[in-house]
């Protein structure tokens, strides 16, 4: 199975929104990226390690991409990318894969107006 596209809910101040979760792929997932995406995770099953994977190189190096860990029962917001070149590859999308596993994660992609 090859990484998987989510789709972005709007949420904005004018209306509570309440997130709809969907199951992180094993393989990864992939969603739109303008600077205002954030992503909501809740992790019931053991701690699984959530890396954003960079697309960018400085003086012909790799950028290092950025890890979170999400523990046990745990909800955890990683917060608006908003130096898209960093993360985004050129078709817009940013990627993320899950260490070990993908098994009790959820996801909620949120775009923020």
């Amino acid at each position: 199975m090859a990484e998987s596209a989510l789709t972005l809910q709007e949420v904005n101040r004018s209306a509570l929104v309440i997130p709809t979760y969907g199951a992180a792929n094993v393989d990864g997932n992939y969603v739109t990226n303008d600077g205002f995406t954030l992503l909501h995770f809740y992790n019931s099953g053991t701690d699984i390690v959530v890396t954003i994977v960079s697309q960018e190189t400085v003086d012909g190096k790799a950028v290092a991409s950025r890890t979170y860990t999400i523990t046990n029962a745990a909800k955890g917001c990683i917060v608006p990318f908003q130096l898209p070149t960093l993360v985004n590859d050129a078709s817009h999308f940013m990627h993320f894969a899950y260490s070990p596993n993908a098994t009790g994660l959820t996801v909620a992609p949120l775009h923020c107006t």
